[in-house]
């Protein structure tokens, strides 16, 4: 038996949480007797972390009918869409670039891909705006330059590596409140009364961590649950993606800002899960909500497959009045989990035509469907099925980042707004809050009596897009109806 074969498990009882004294002490033994066996921790609920090799795995689950053991996978951020699997450069082609703004200024850490067929490379601009790429192929379709922050994306078709010379890229830069406005009219935030903001609330976003750095949001907490980290490291956020959402949902604008979220006046927490989180860490997330009473949880990402034990946690969650809300992928395929679920609302991603610049990157997201009126677009990277509740705007998207603000697409981009609204309804309708089942099935019947149908096929938009005044008033209906 080699080393190849330990593997990392999740443990946990098939009847409950928590393991009853008989099989903690059978677990505990077979960890023992494994000669890579290893504990590495245990969950708030009493849920196991272990290293066995495969077979003693096998052997547990298949001896012991009242364990769930399966294997705890990595989880996945939603990728940034529309990009192949990215490579190291290889040698072979040159390709030269400089990046400036329209002042001429150098723009440095601009991410810089170069797309070919079924294949990507990427590298970073320096501080003088330059940057070189080594492809081993060439058949490069396109190159597209992702800025950090503060401006737009740009798009470069038609690459021909044979005569290539350096590339002079521009970037245009954009007013991330007034690029924001859009979505907020779509779904009626501004429709809403000012004194409605989401307070007394609670939003806890599962993610790659709420950057403290990041401008105009205030998070109240939260925990990191990743192996070997201080829990309290909850405010640091390597990938920026934690942050975006958040500012979506809560972003509070400072003097001189324009760009604020959805429901401004929520109790935000952060759950950091990323970089290099197991279904384990995102278990110990949905525990750690439950015992802090979280209303709404935020769940930008998802895997392929589904996991037994996650499944359990978010029906525990379901039964204490937690509403889920999670990103349906970014694969353009079936429904990620864990937005399959049934005790989740799956949110899909839409855009708008004329809300980026043509020569931006996000004129690769355009699918080919319109709405009735014809100025919304299907996200051509959205996962569909029946397991989508609902759409909301998930394309070129501003928000915050741990170094300003930034323009990204995603499902993971839509989720958050749905959450926002659905915290402005708990805030209007406090009755709904009754920390059961019944919270979370009320604001599922709510967002989709809210939604307007706008013709976009049912497997991708759902119900329709919710809007605030359509969702208050459903509210209200619900209460007459129940």
């Amino acid at each position: 038996m080699t080393s190849k074969t330990v593997k990392r498990y999740l443990v946990a009882n098939r009847h409950g949480a928590g393991l009853p004294d008989a099989l903690l002490q059978h677990v505990e033994n077979t960890v023992q007797a494994d000669q890579h066996g290893q504990t590495i921790r245990k969950t708030r609920s009493g849920r196991h972390v272990i290293k066995l090799s495969e077979q003693t795995a096998r052997t547990l689950a298949q001896q012991t009918p009242g364990l769930i053991v399966e294997e705890d996978k990595p989880i996945q951020l939603a990728a940034m869409p529309g990009l192949p699997p990215i490579v190291p450069q290889a040698p072979g082609i040159t390709l030269p670039l400089e990046v400036r703004n329209t002042n001429g200024q150098p723009v440095a850490d601009c991410t810089v891909y170069a797309v070919g067929q079924g294949i990507g490379y990427n590298a970073d601009t320096d501080d003088e705006g330059r940057v070189t790429l080594t492809v081993g192929s060439t058949e490069i379709d396109r190159l597209i330059v992702s800025p950090r922050d503060t401006y737009w994306s740009a798009i470069f078709n038609d690459i021909d590596t044979d005569n290539f010379t350096e590339l002079n890229a521009k970037l245009q830069a954009f007013d991330a409140g007034q690029v924001a406005t859009w979505r907020h009219r779509l779904m009626g935030f501004d429709q809403a009364a000012p004194s409605l903001t989401g307070l007394g609330v609670s939003v806890a976003v599962i993610d790659s961590g709420i950057a403290s750095t990041a401008p105009s949001i205030h998070p109240a907490g939260g925990i990191n649950t990743l192996d070997g980290s201080d829990p309290a490291t909850w405010n640091i956020d390597e990938k920026g993606h934690g942050t975006h959402c958040a500012g979506i949902i809560a972003a509070q604008p400072a003097v001189g800002e324009s760009i604020h979220g959805g429901a401004p006046g929520v109790a935000l927490y952060s759950v950091k899960v990323f970089p290099g989180g197991y279904v384990s860490d995102l278990v110990e997330g949905i525990e750690w909500c439950i015992a802090n009473n979280i209303d709404l949880v935020n769940m930008s990402l998802g895997n392929p497959e589904p996991s037994e034990i996650l499944a359990a946690a978010i029906a525990e969650a379901f039964a204490n009045g937690i509403t889920v809300i999670a990103a349906t992928g970014n694969q353009n395929t079936h429904v990620a989990f864990p937005a399959a679920l049934p005790d989740v609302i799956g949110v899909g991603a839409i855009g708008r035509t004329d809300s980026f610049p043509r020569t931006s990157a996000h004129t690769l997201k355009v699918g080919n469907y319109r709405d009735w009126w014809g100025g919304l677009f299907n996200a051509n990277f959205s996962n569909f099925g029946s397991e989508v509740l609902v759409c909301a705007p998930g394309v070129a998207i501003a928000s915050t980042v741990p170094t300003g603000y930034a323009a990204w697409d995603g499902t993971s981009m839509a989720c958050p707004a749905v959450t926002a609204l659905a915290a402005l309804v708990l805030e209007a309708n406090p009755w709904l809050r009754t920390r059961d089942a019944r919270q979370p099935q009320a604001l599922r019947w709510i967002l989709a009596a809210a939604a307007v149908d706008m013709g976009l096929p049912p497997e991708i938009q759902g119900h329709g897009l919710p809007t605030v005044p359509r969702a208050l008033a459903a509210a209200q209906q619900f209460t007459r109806r129940f």
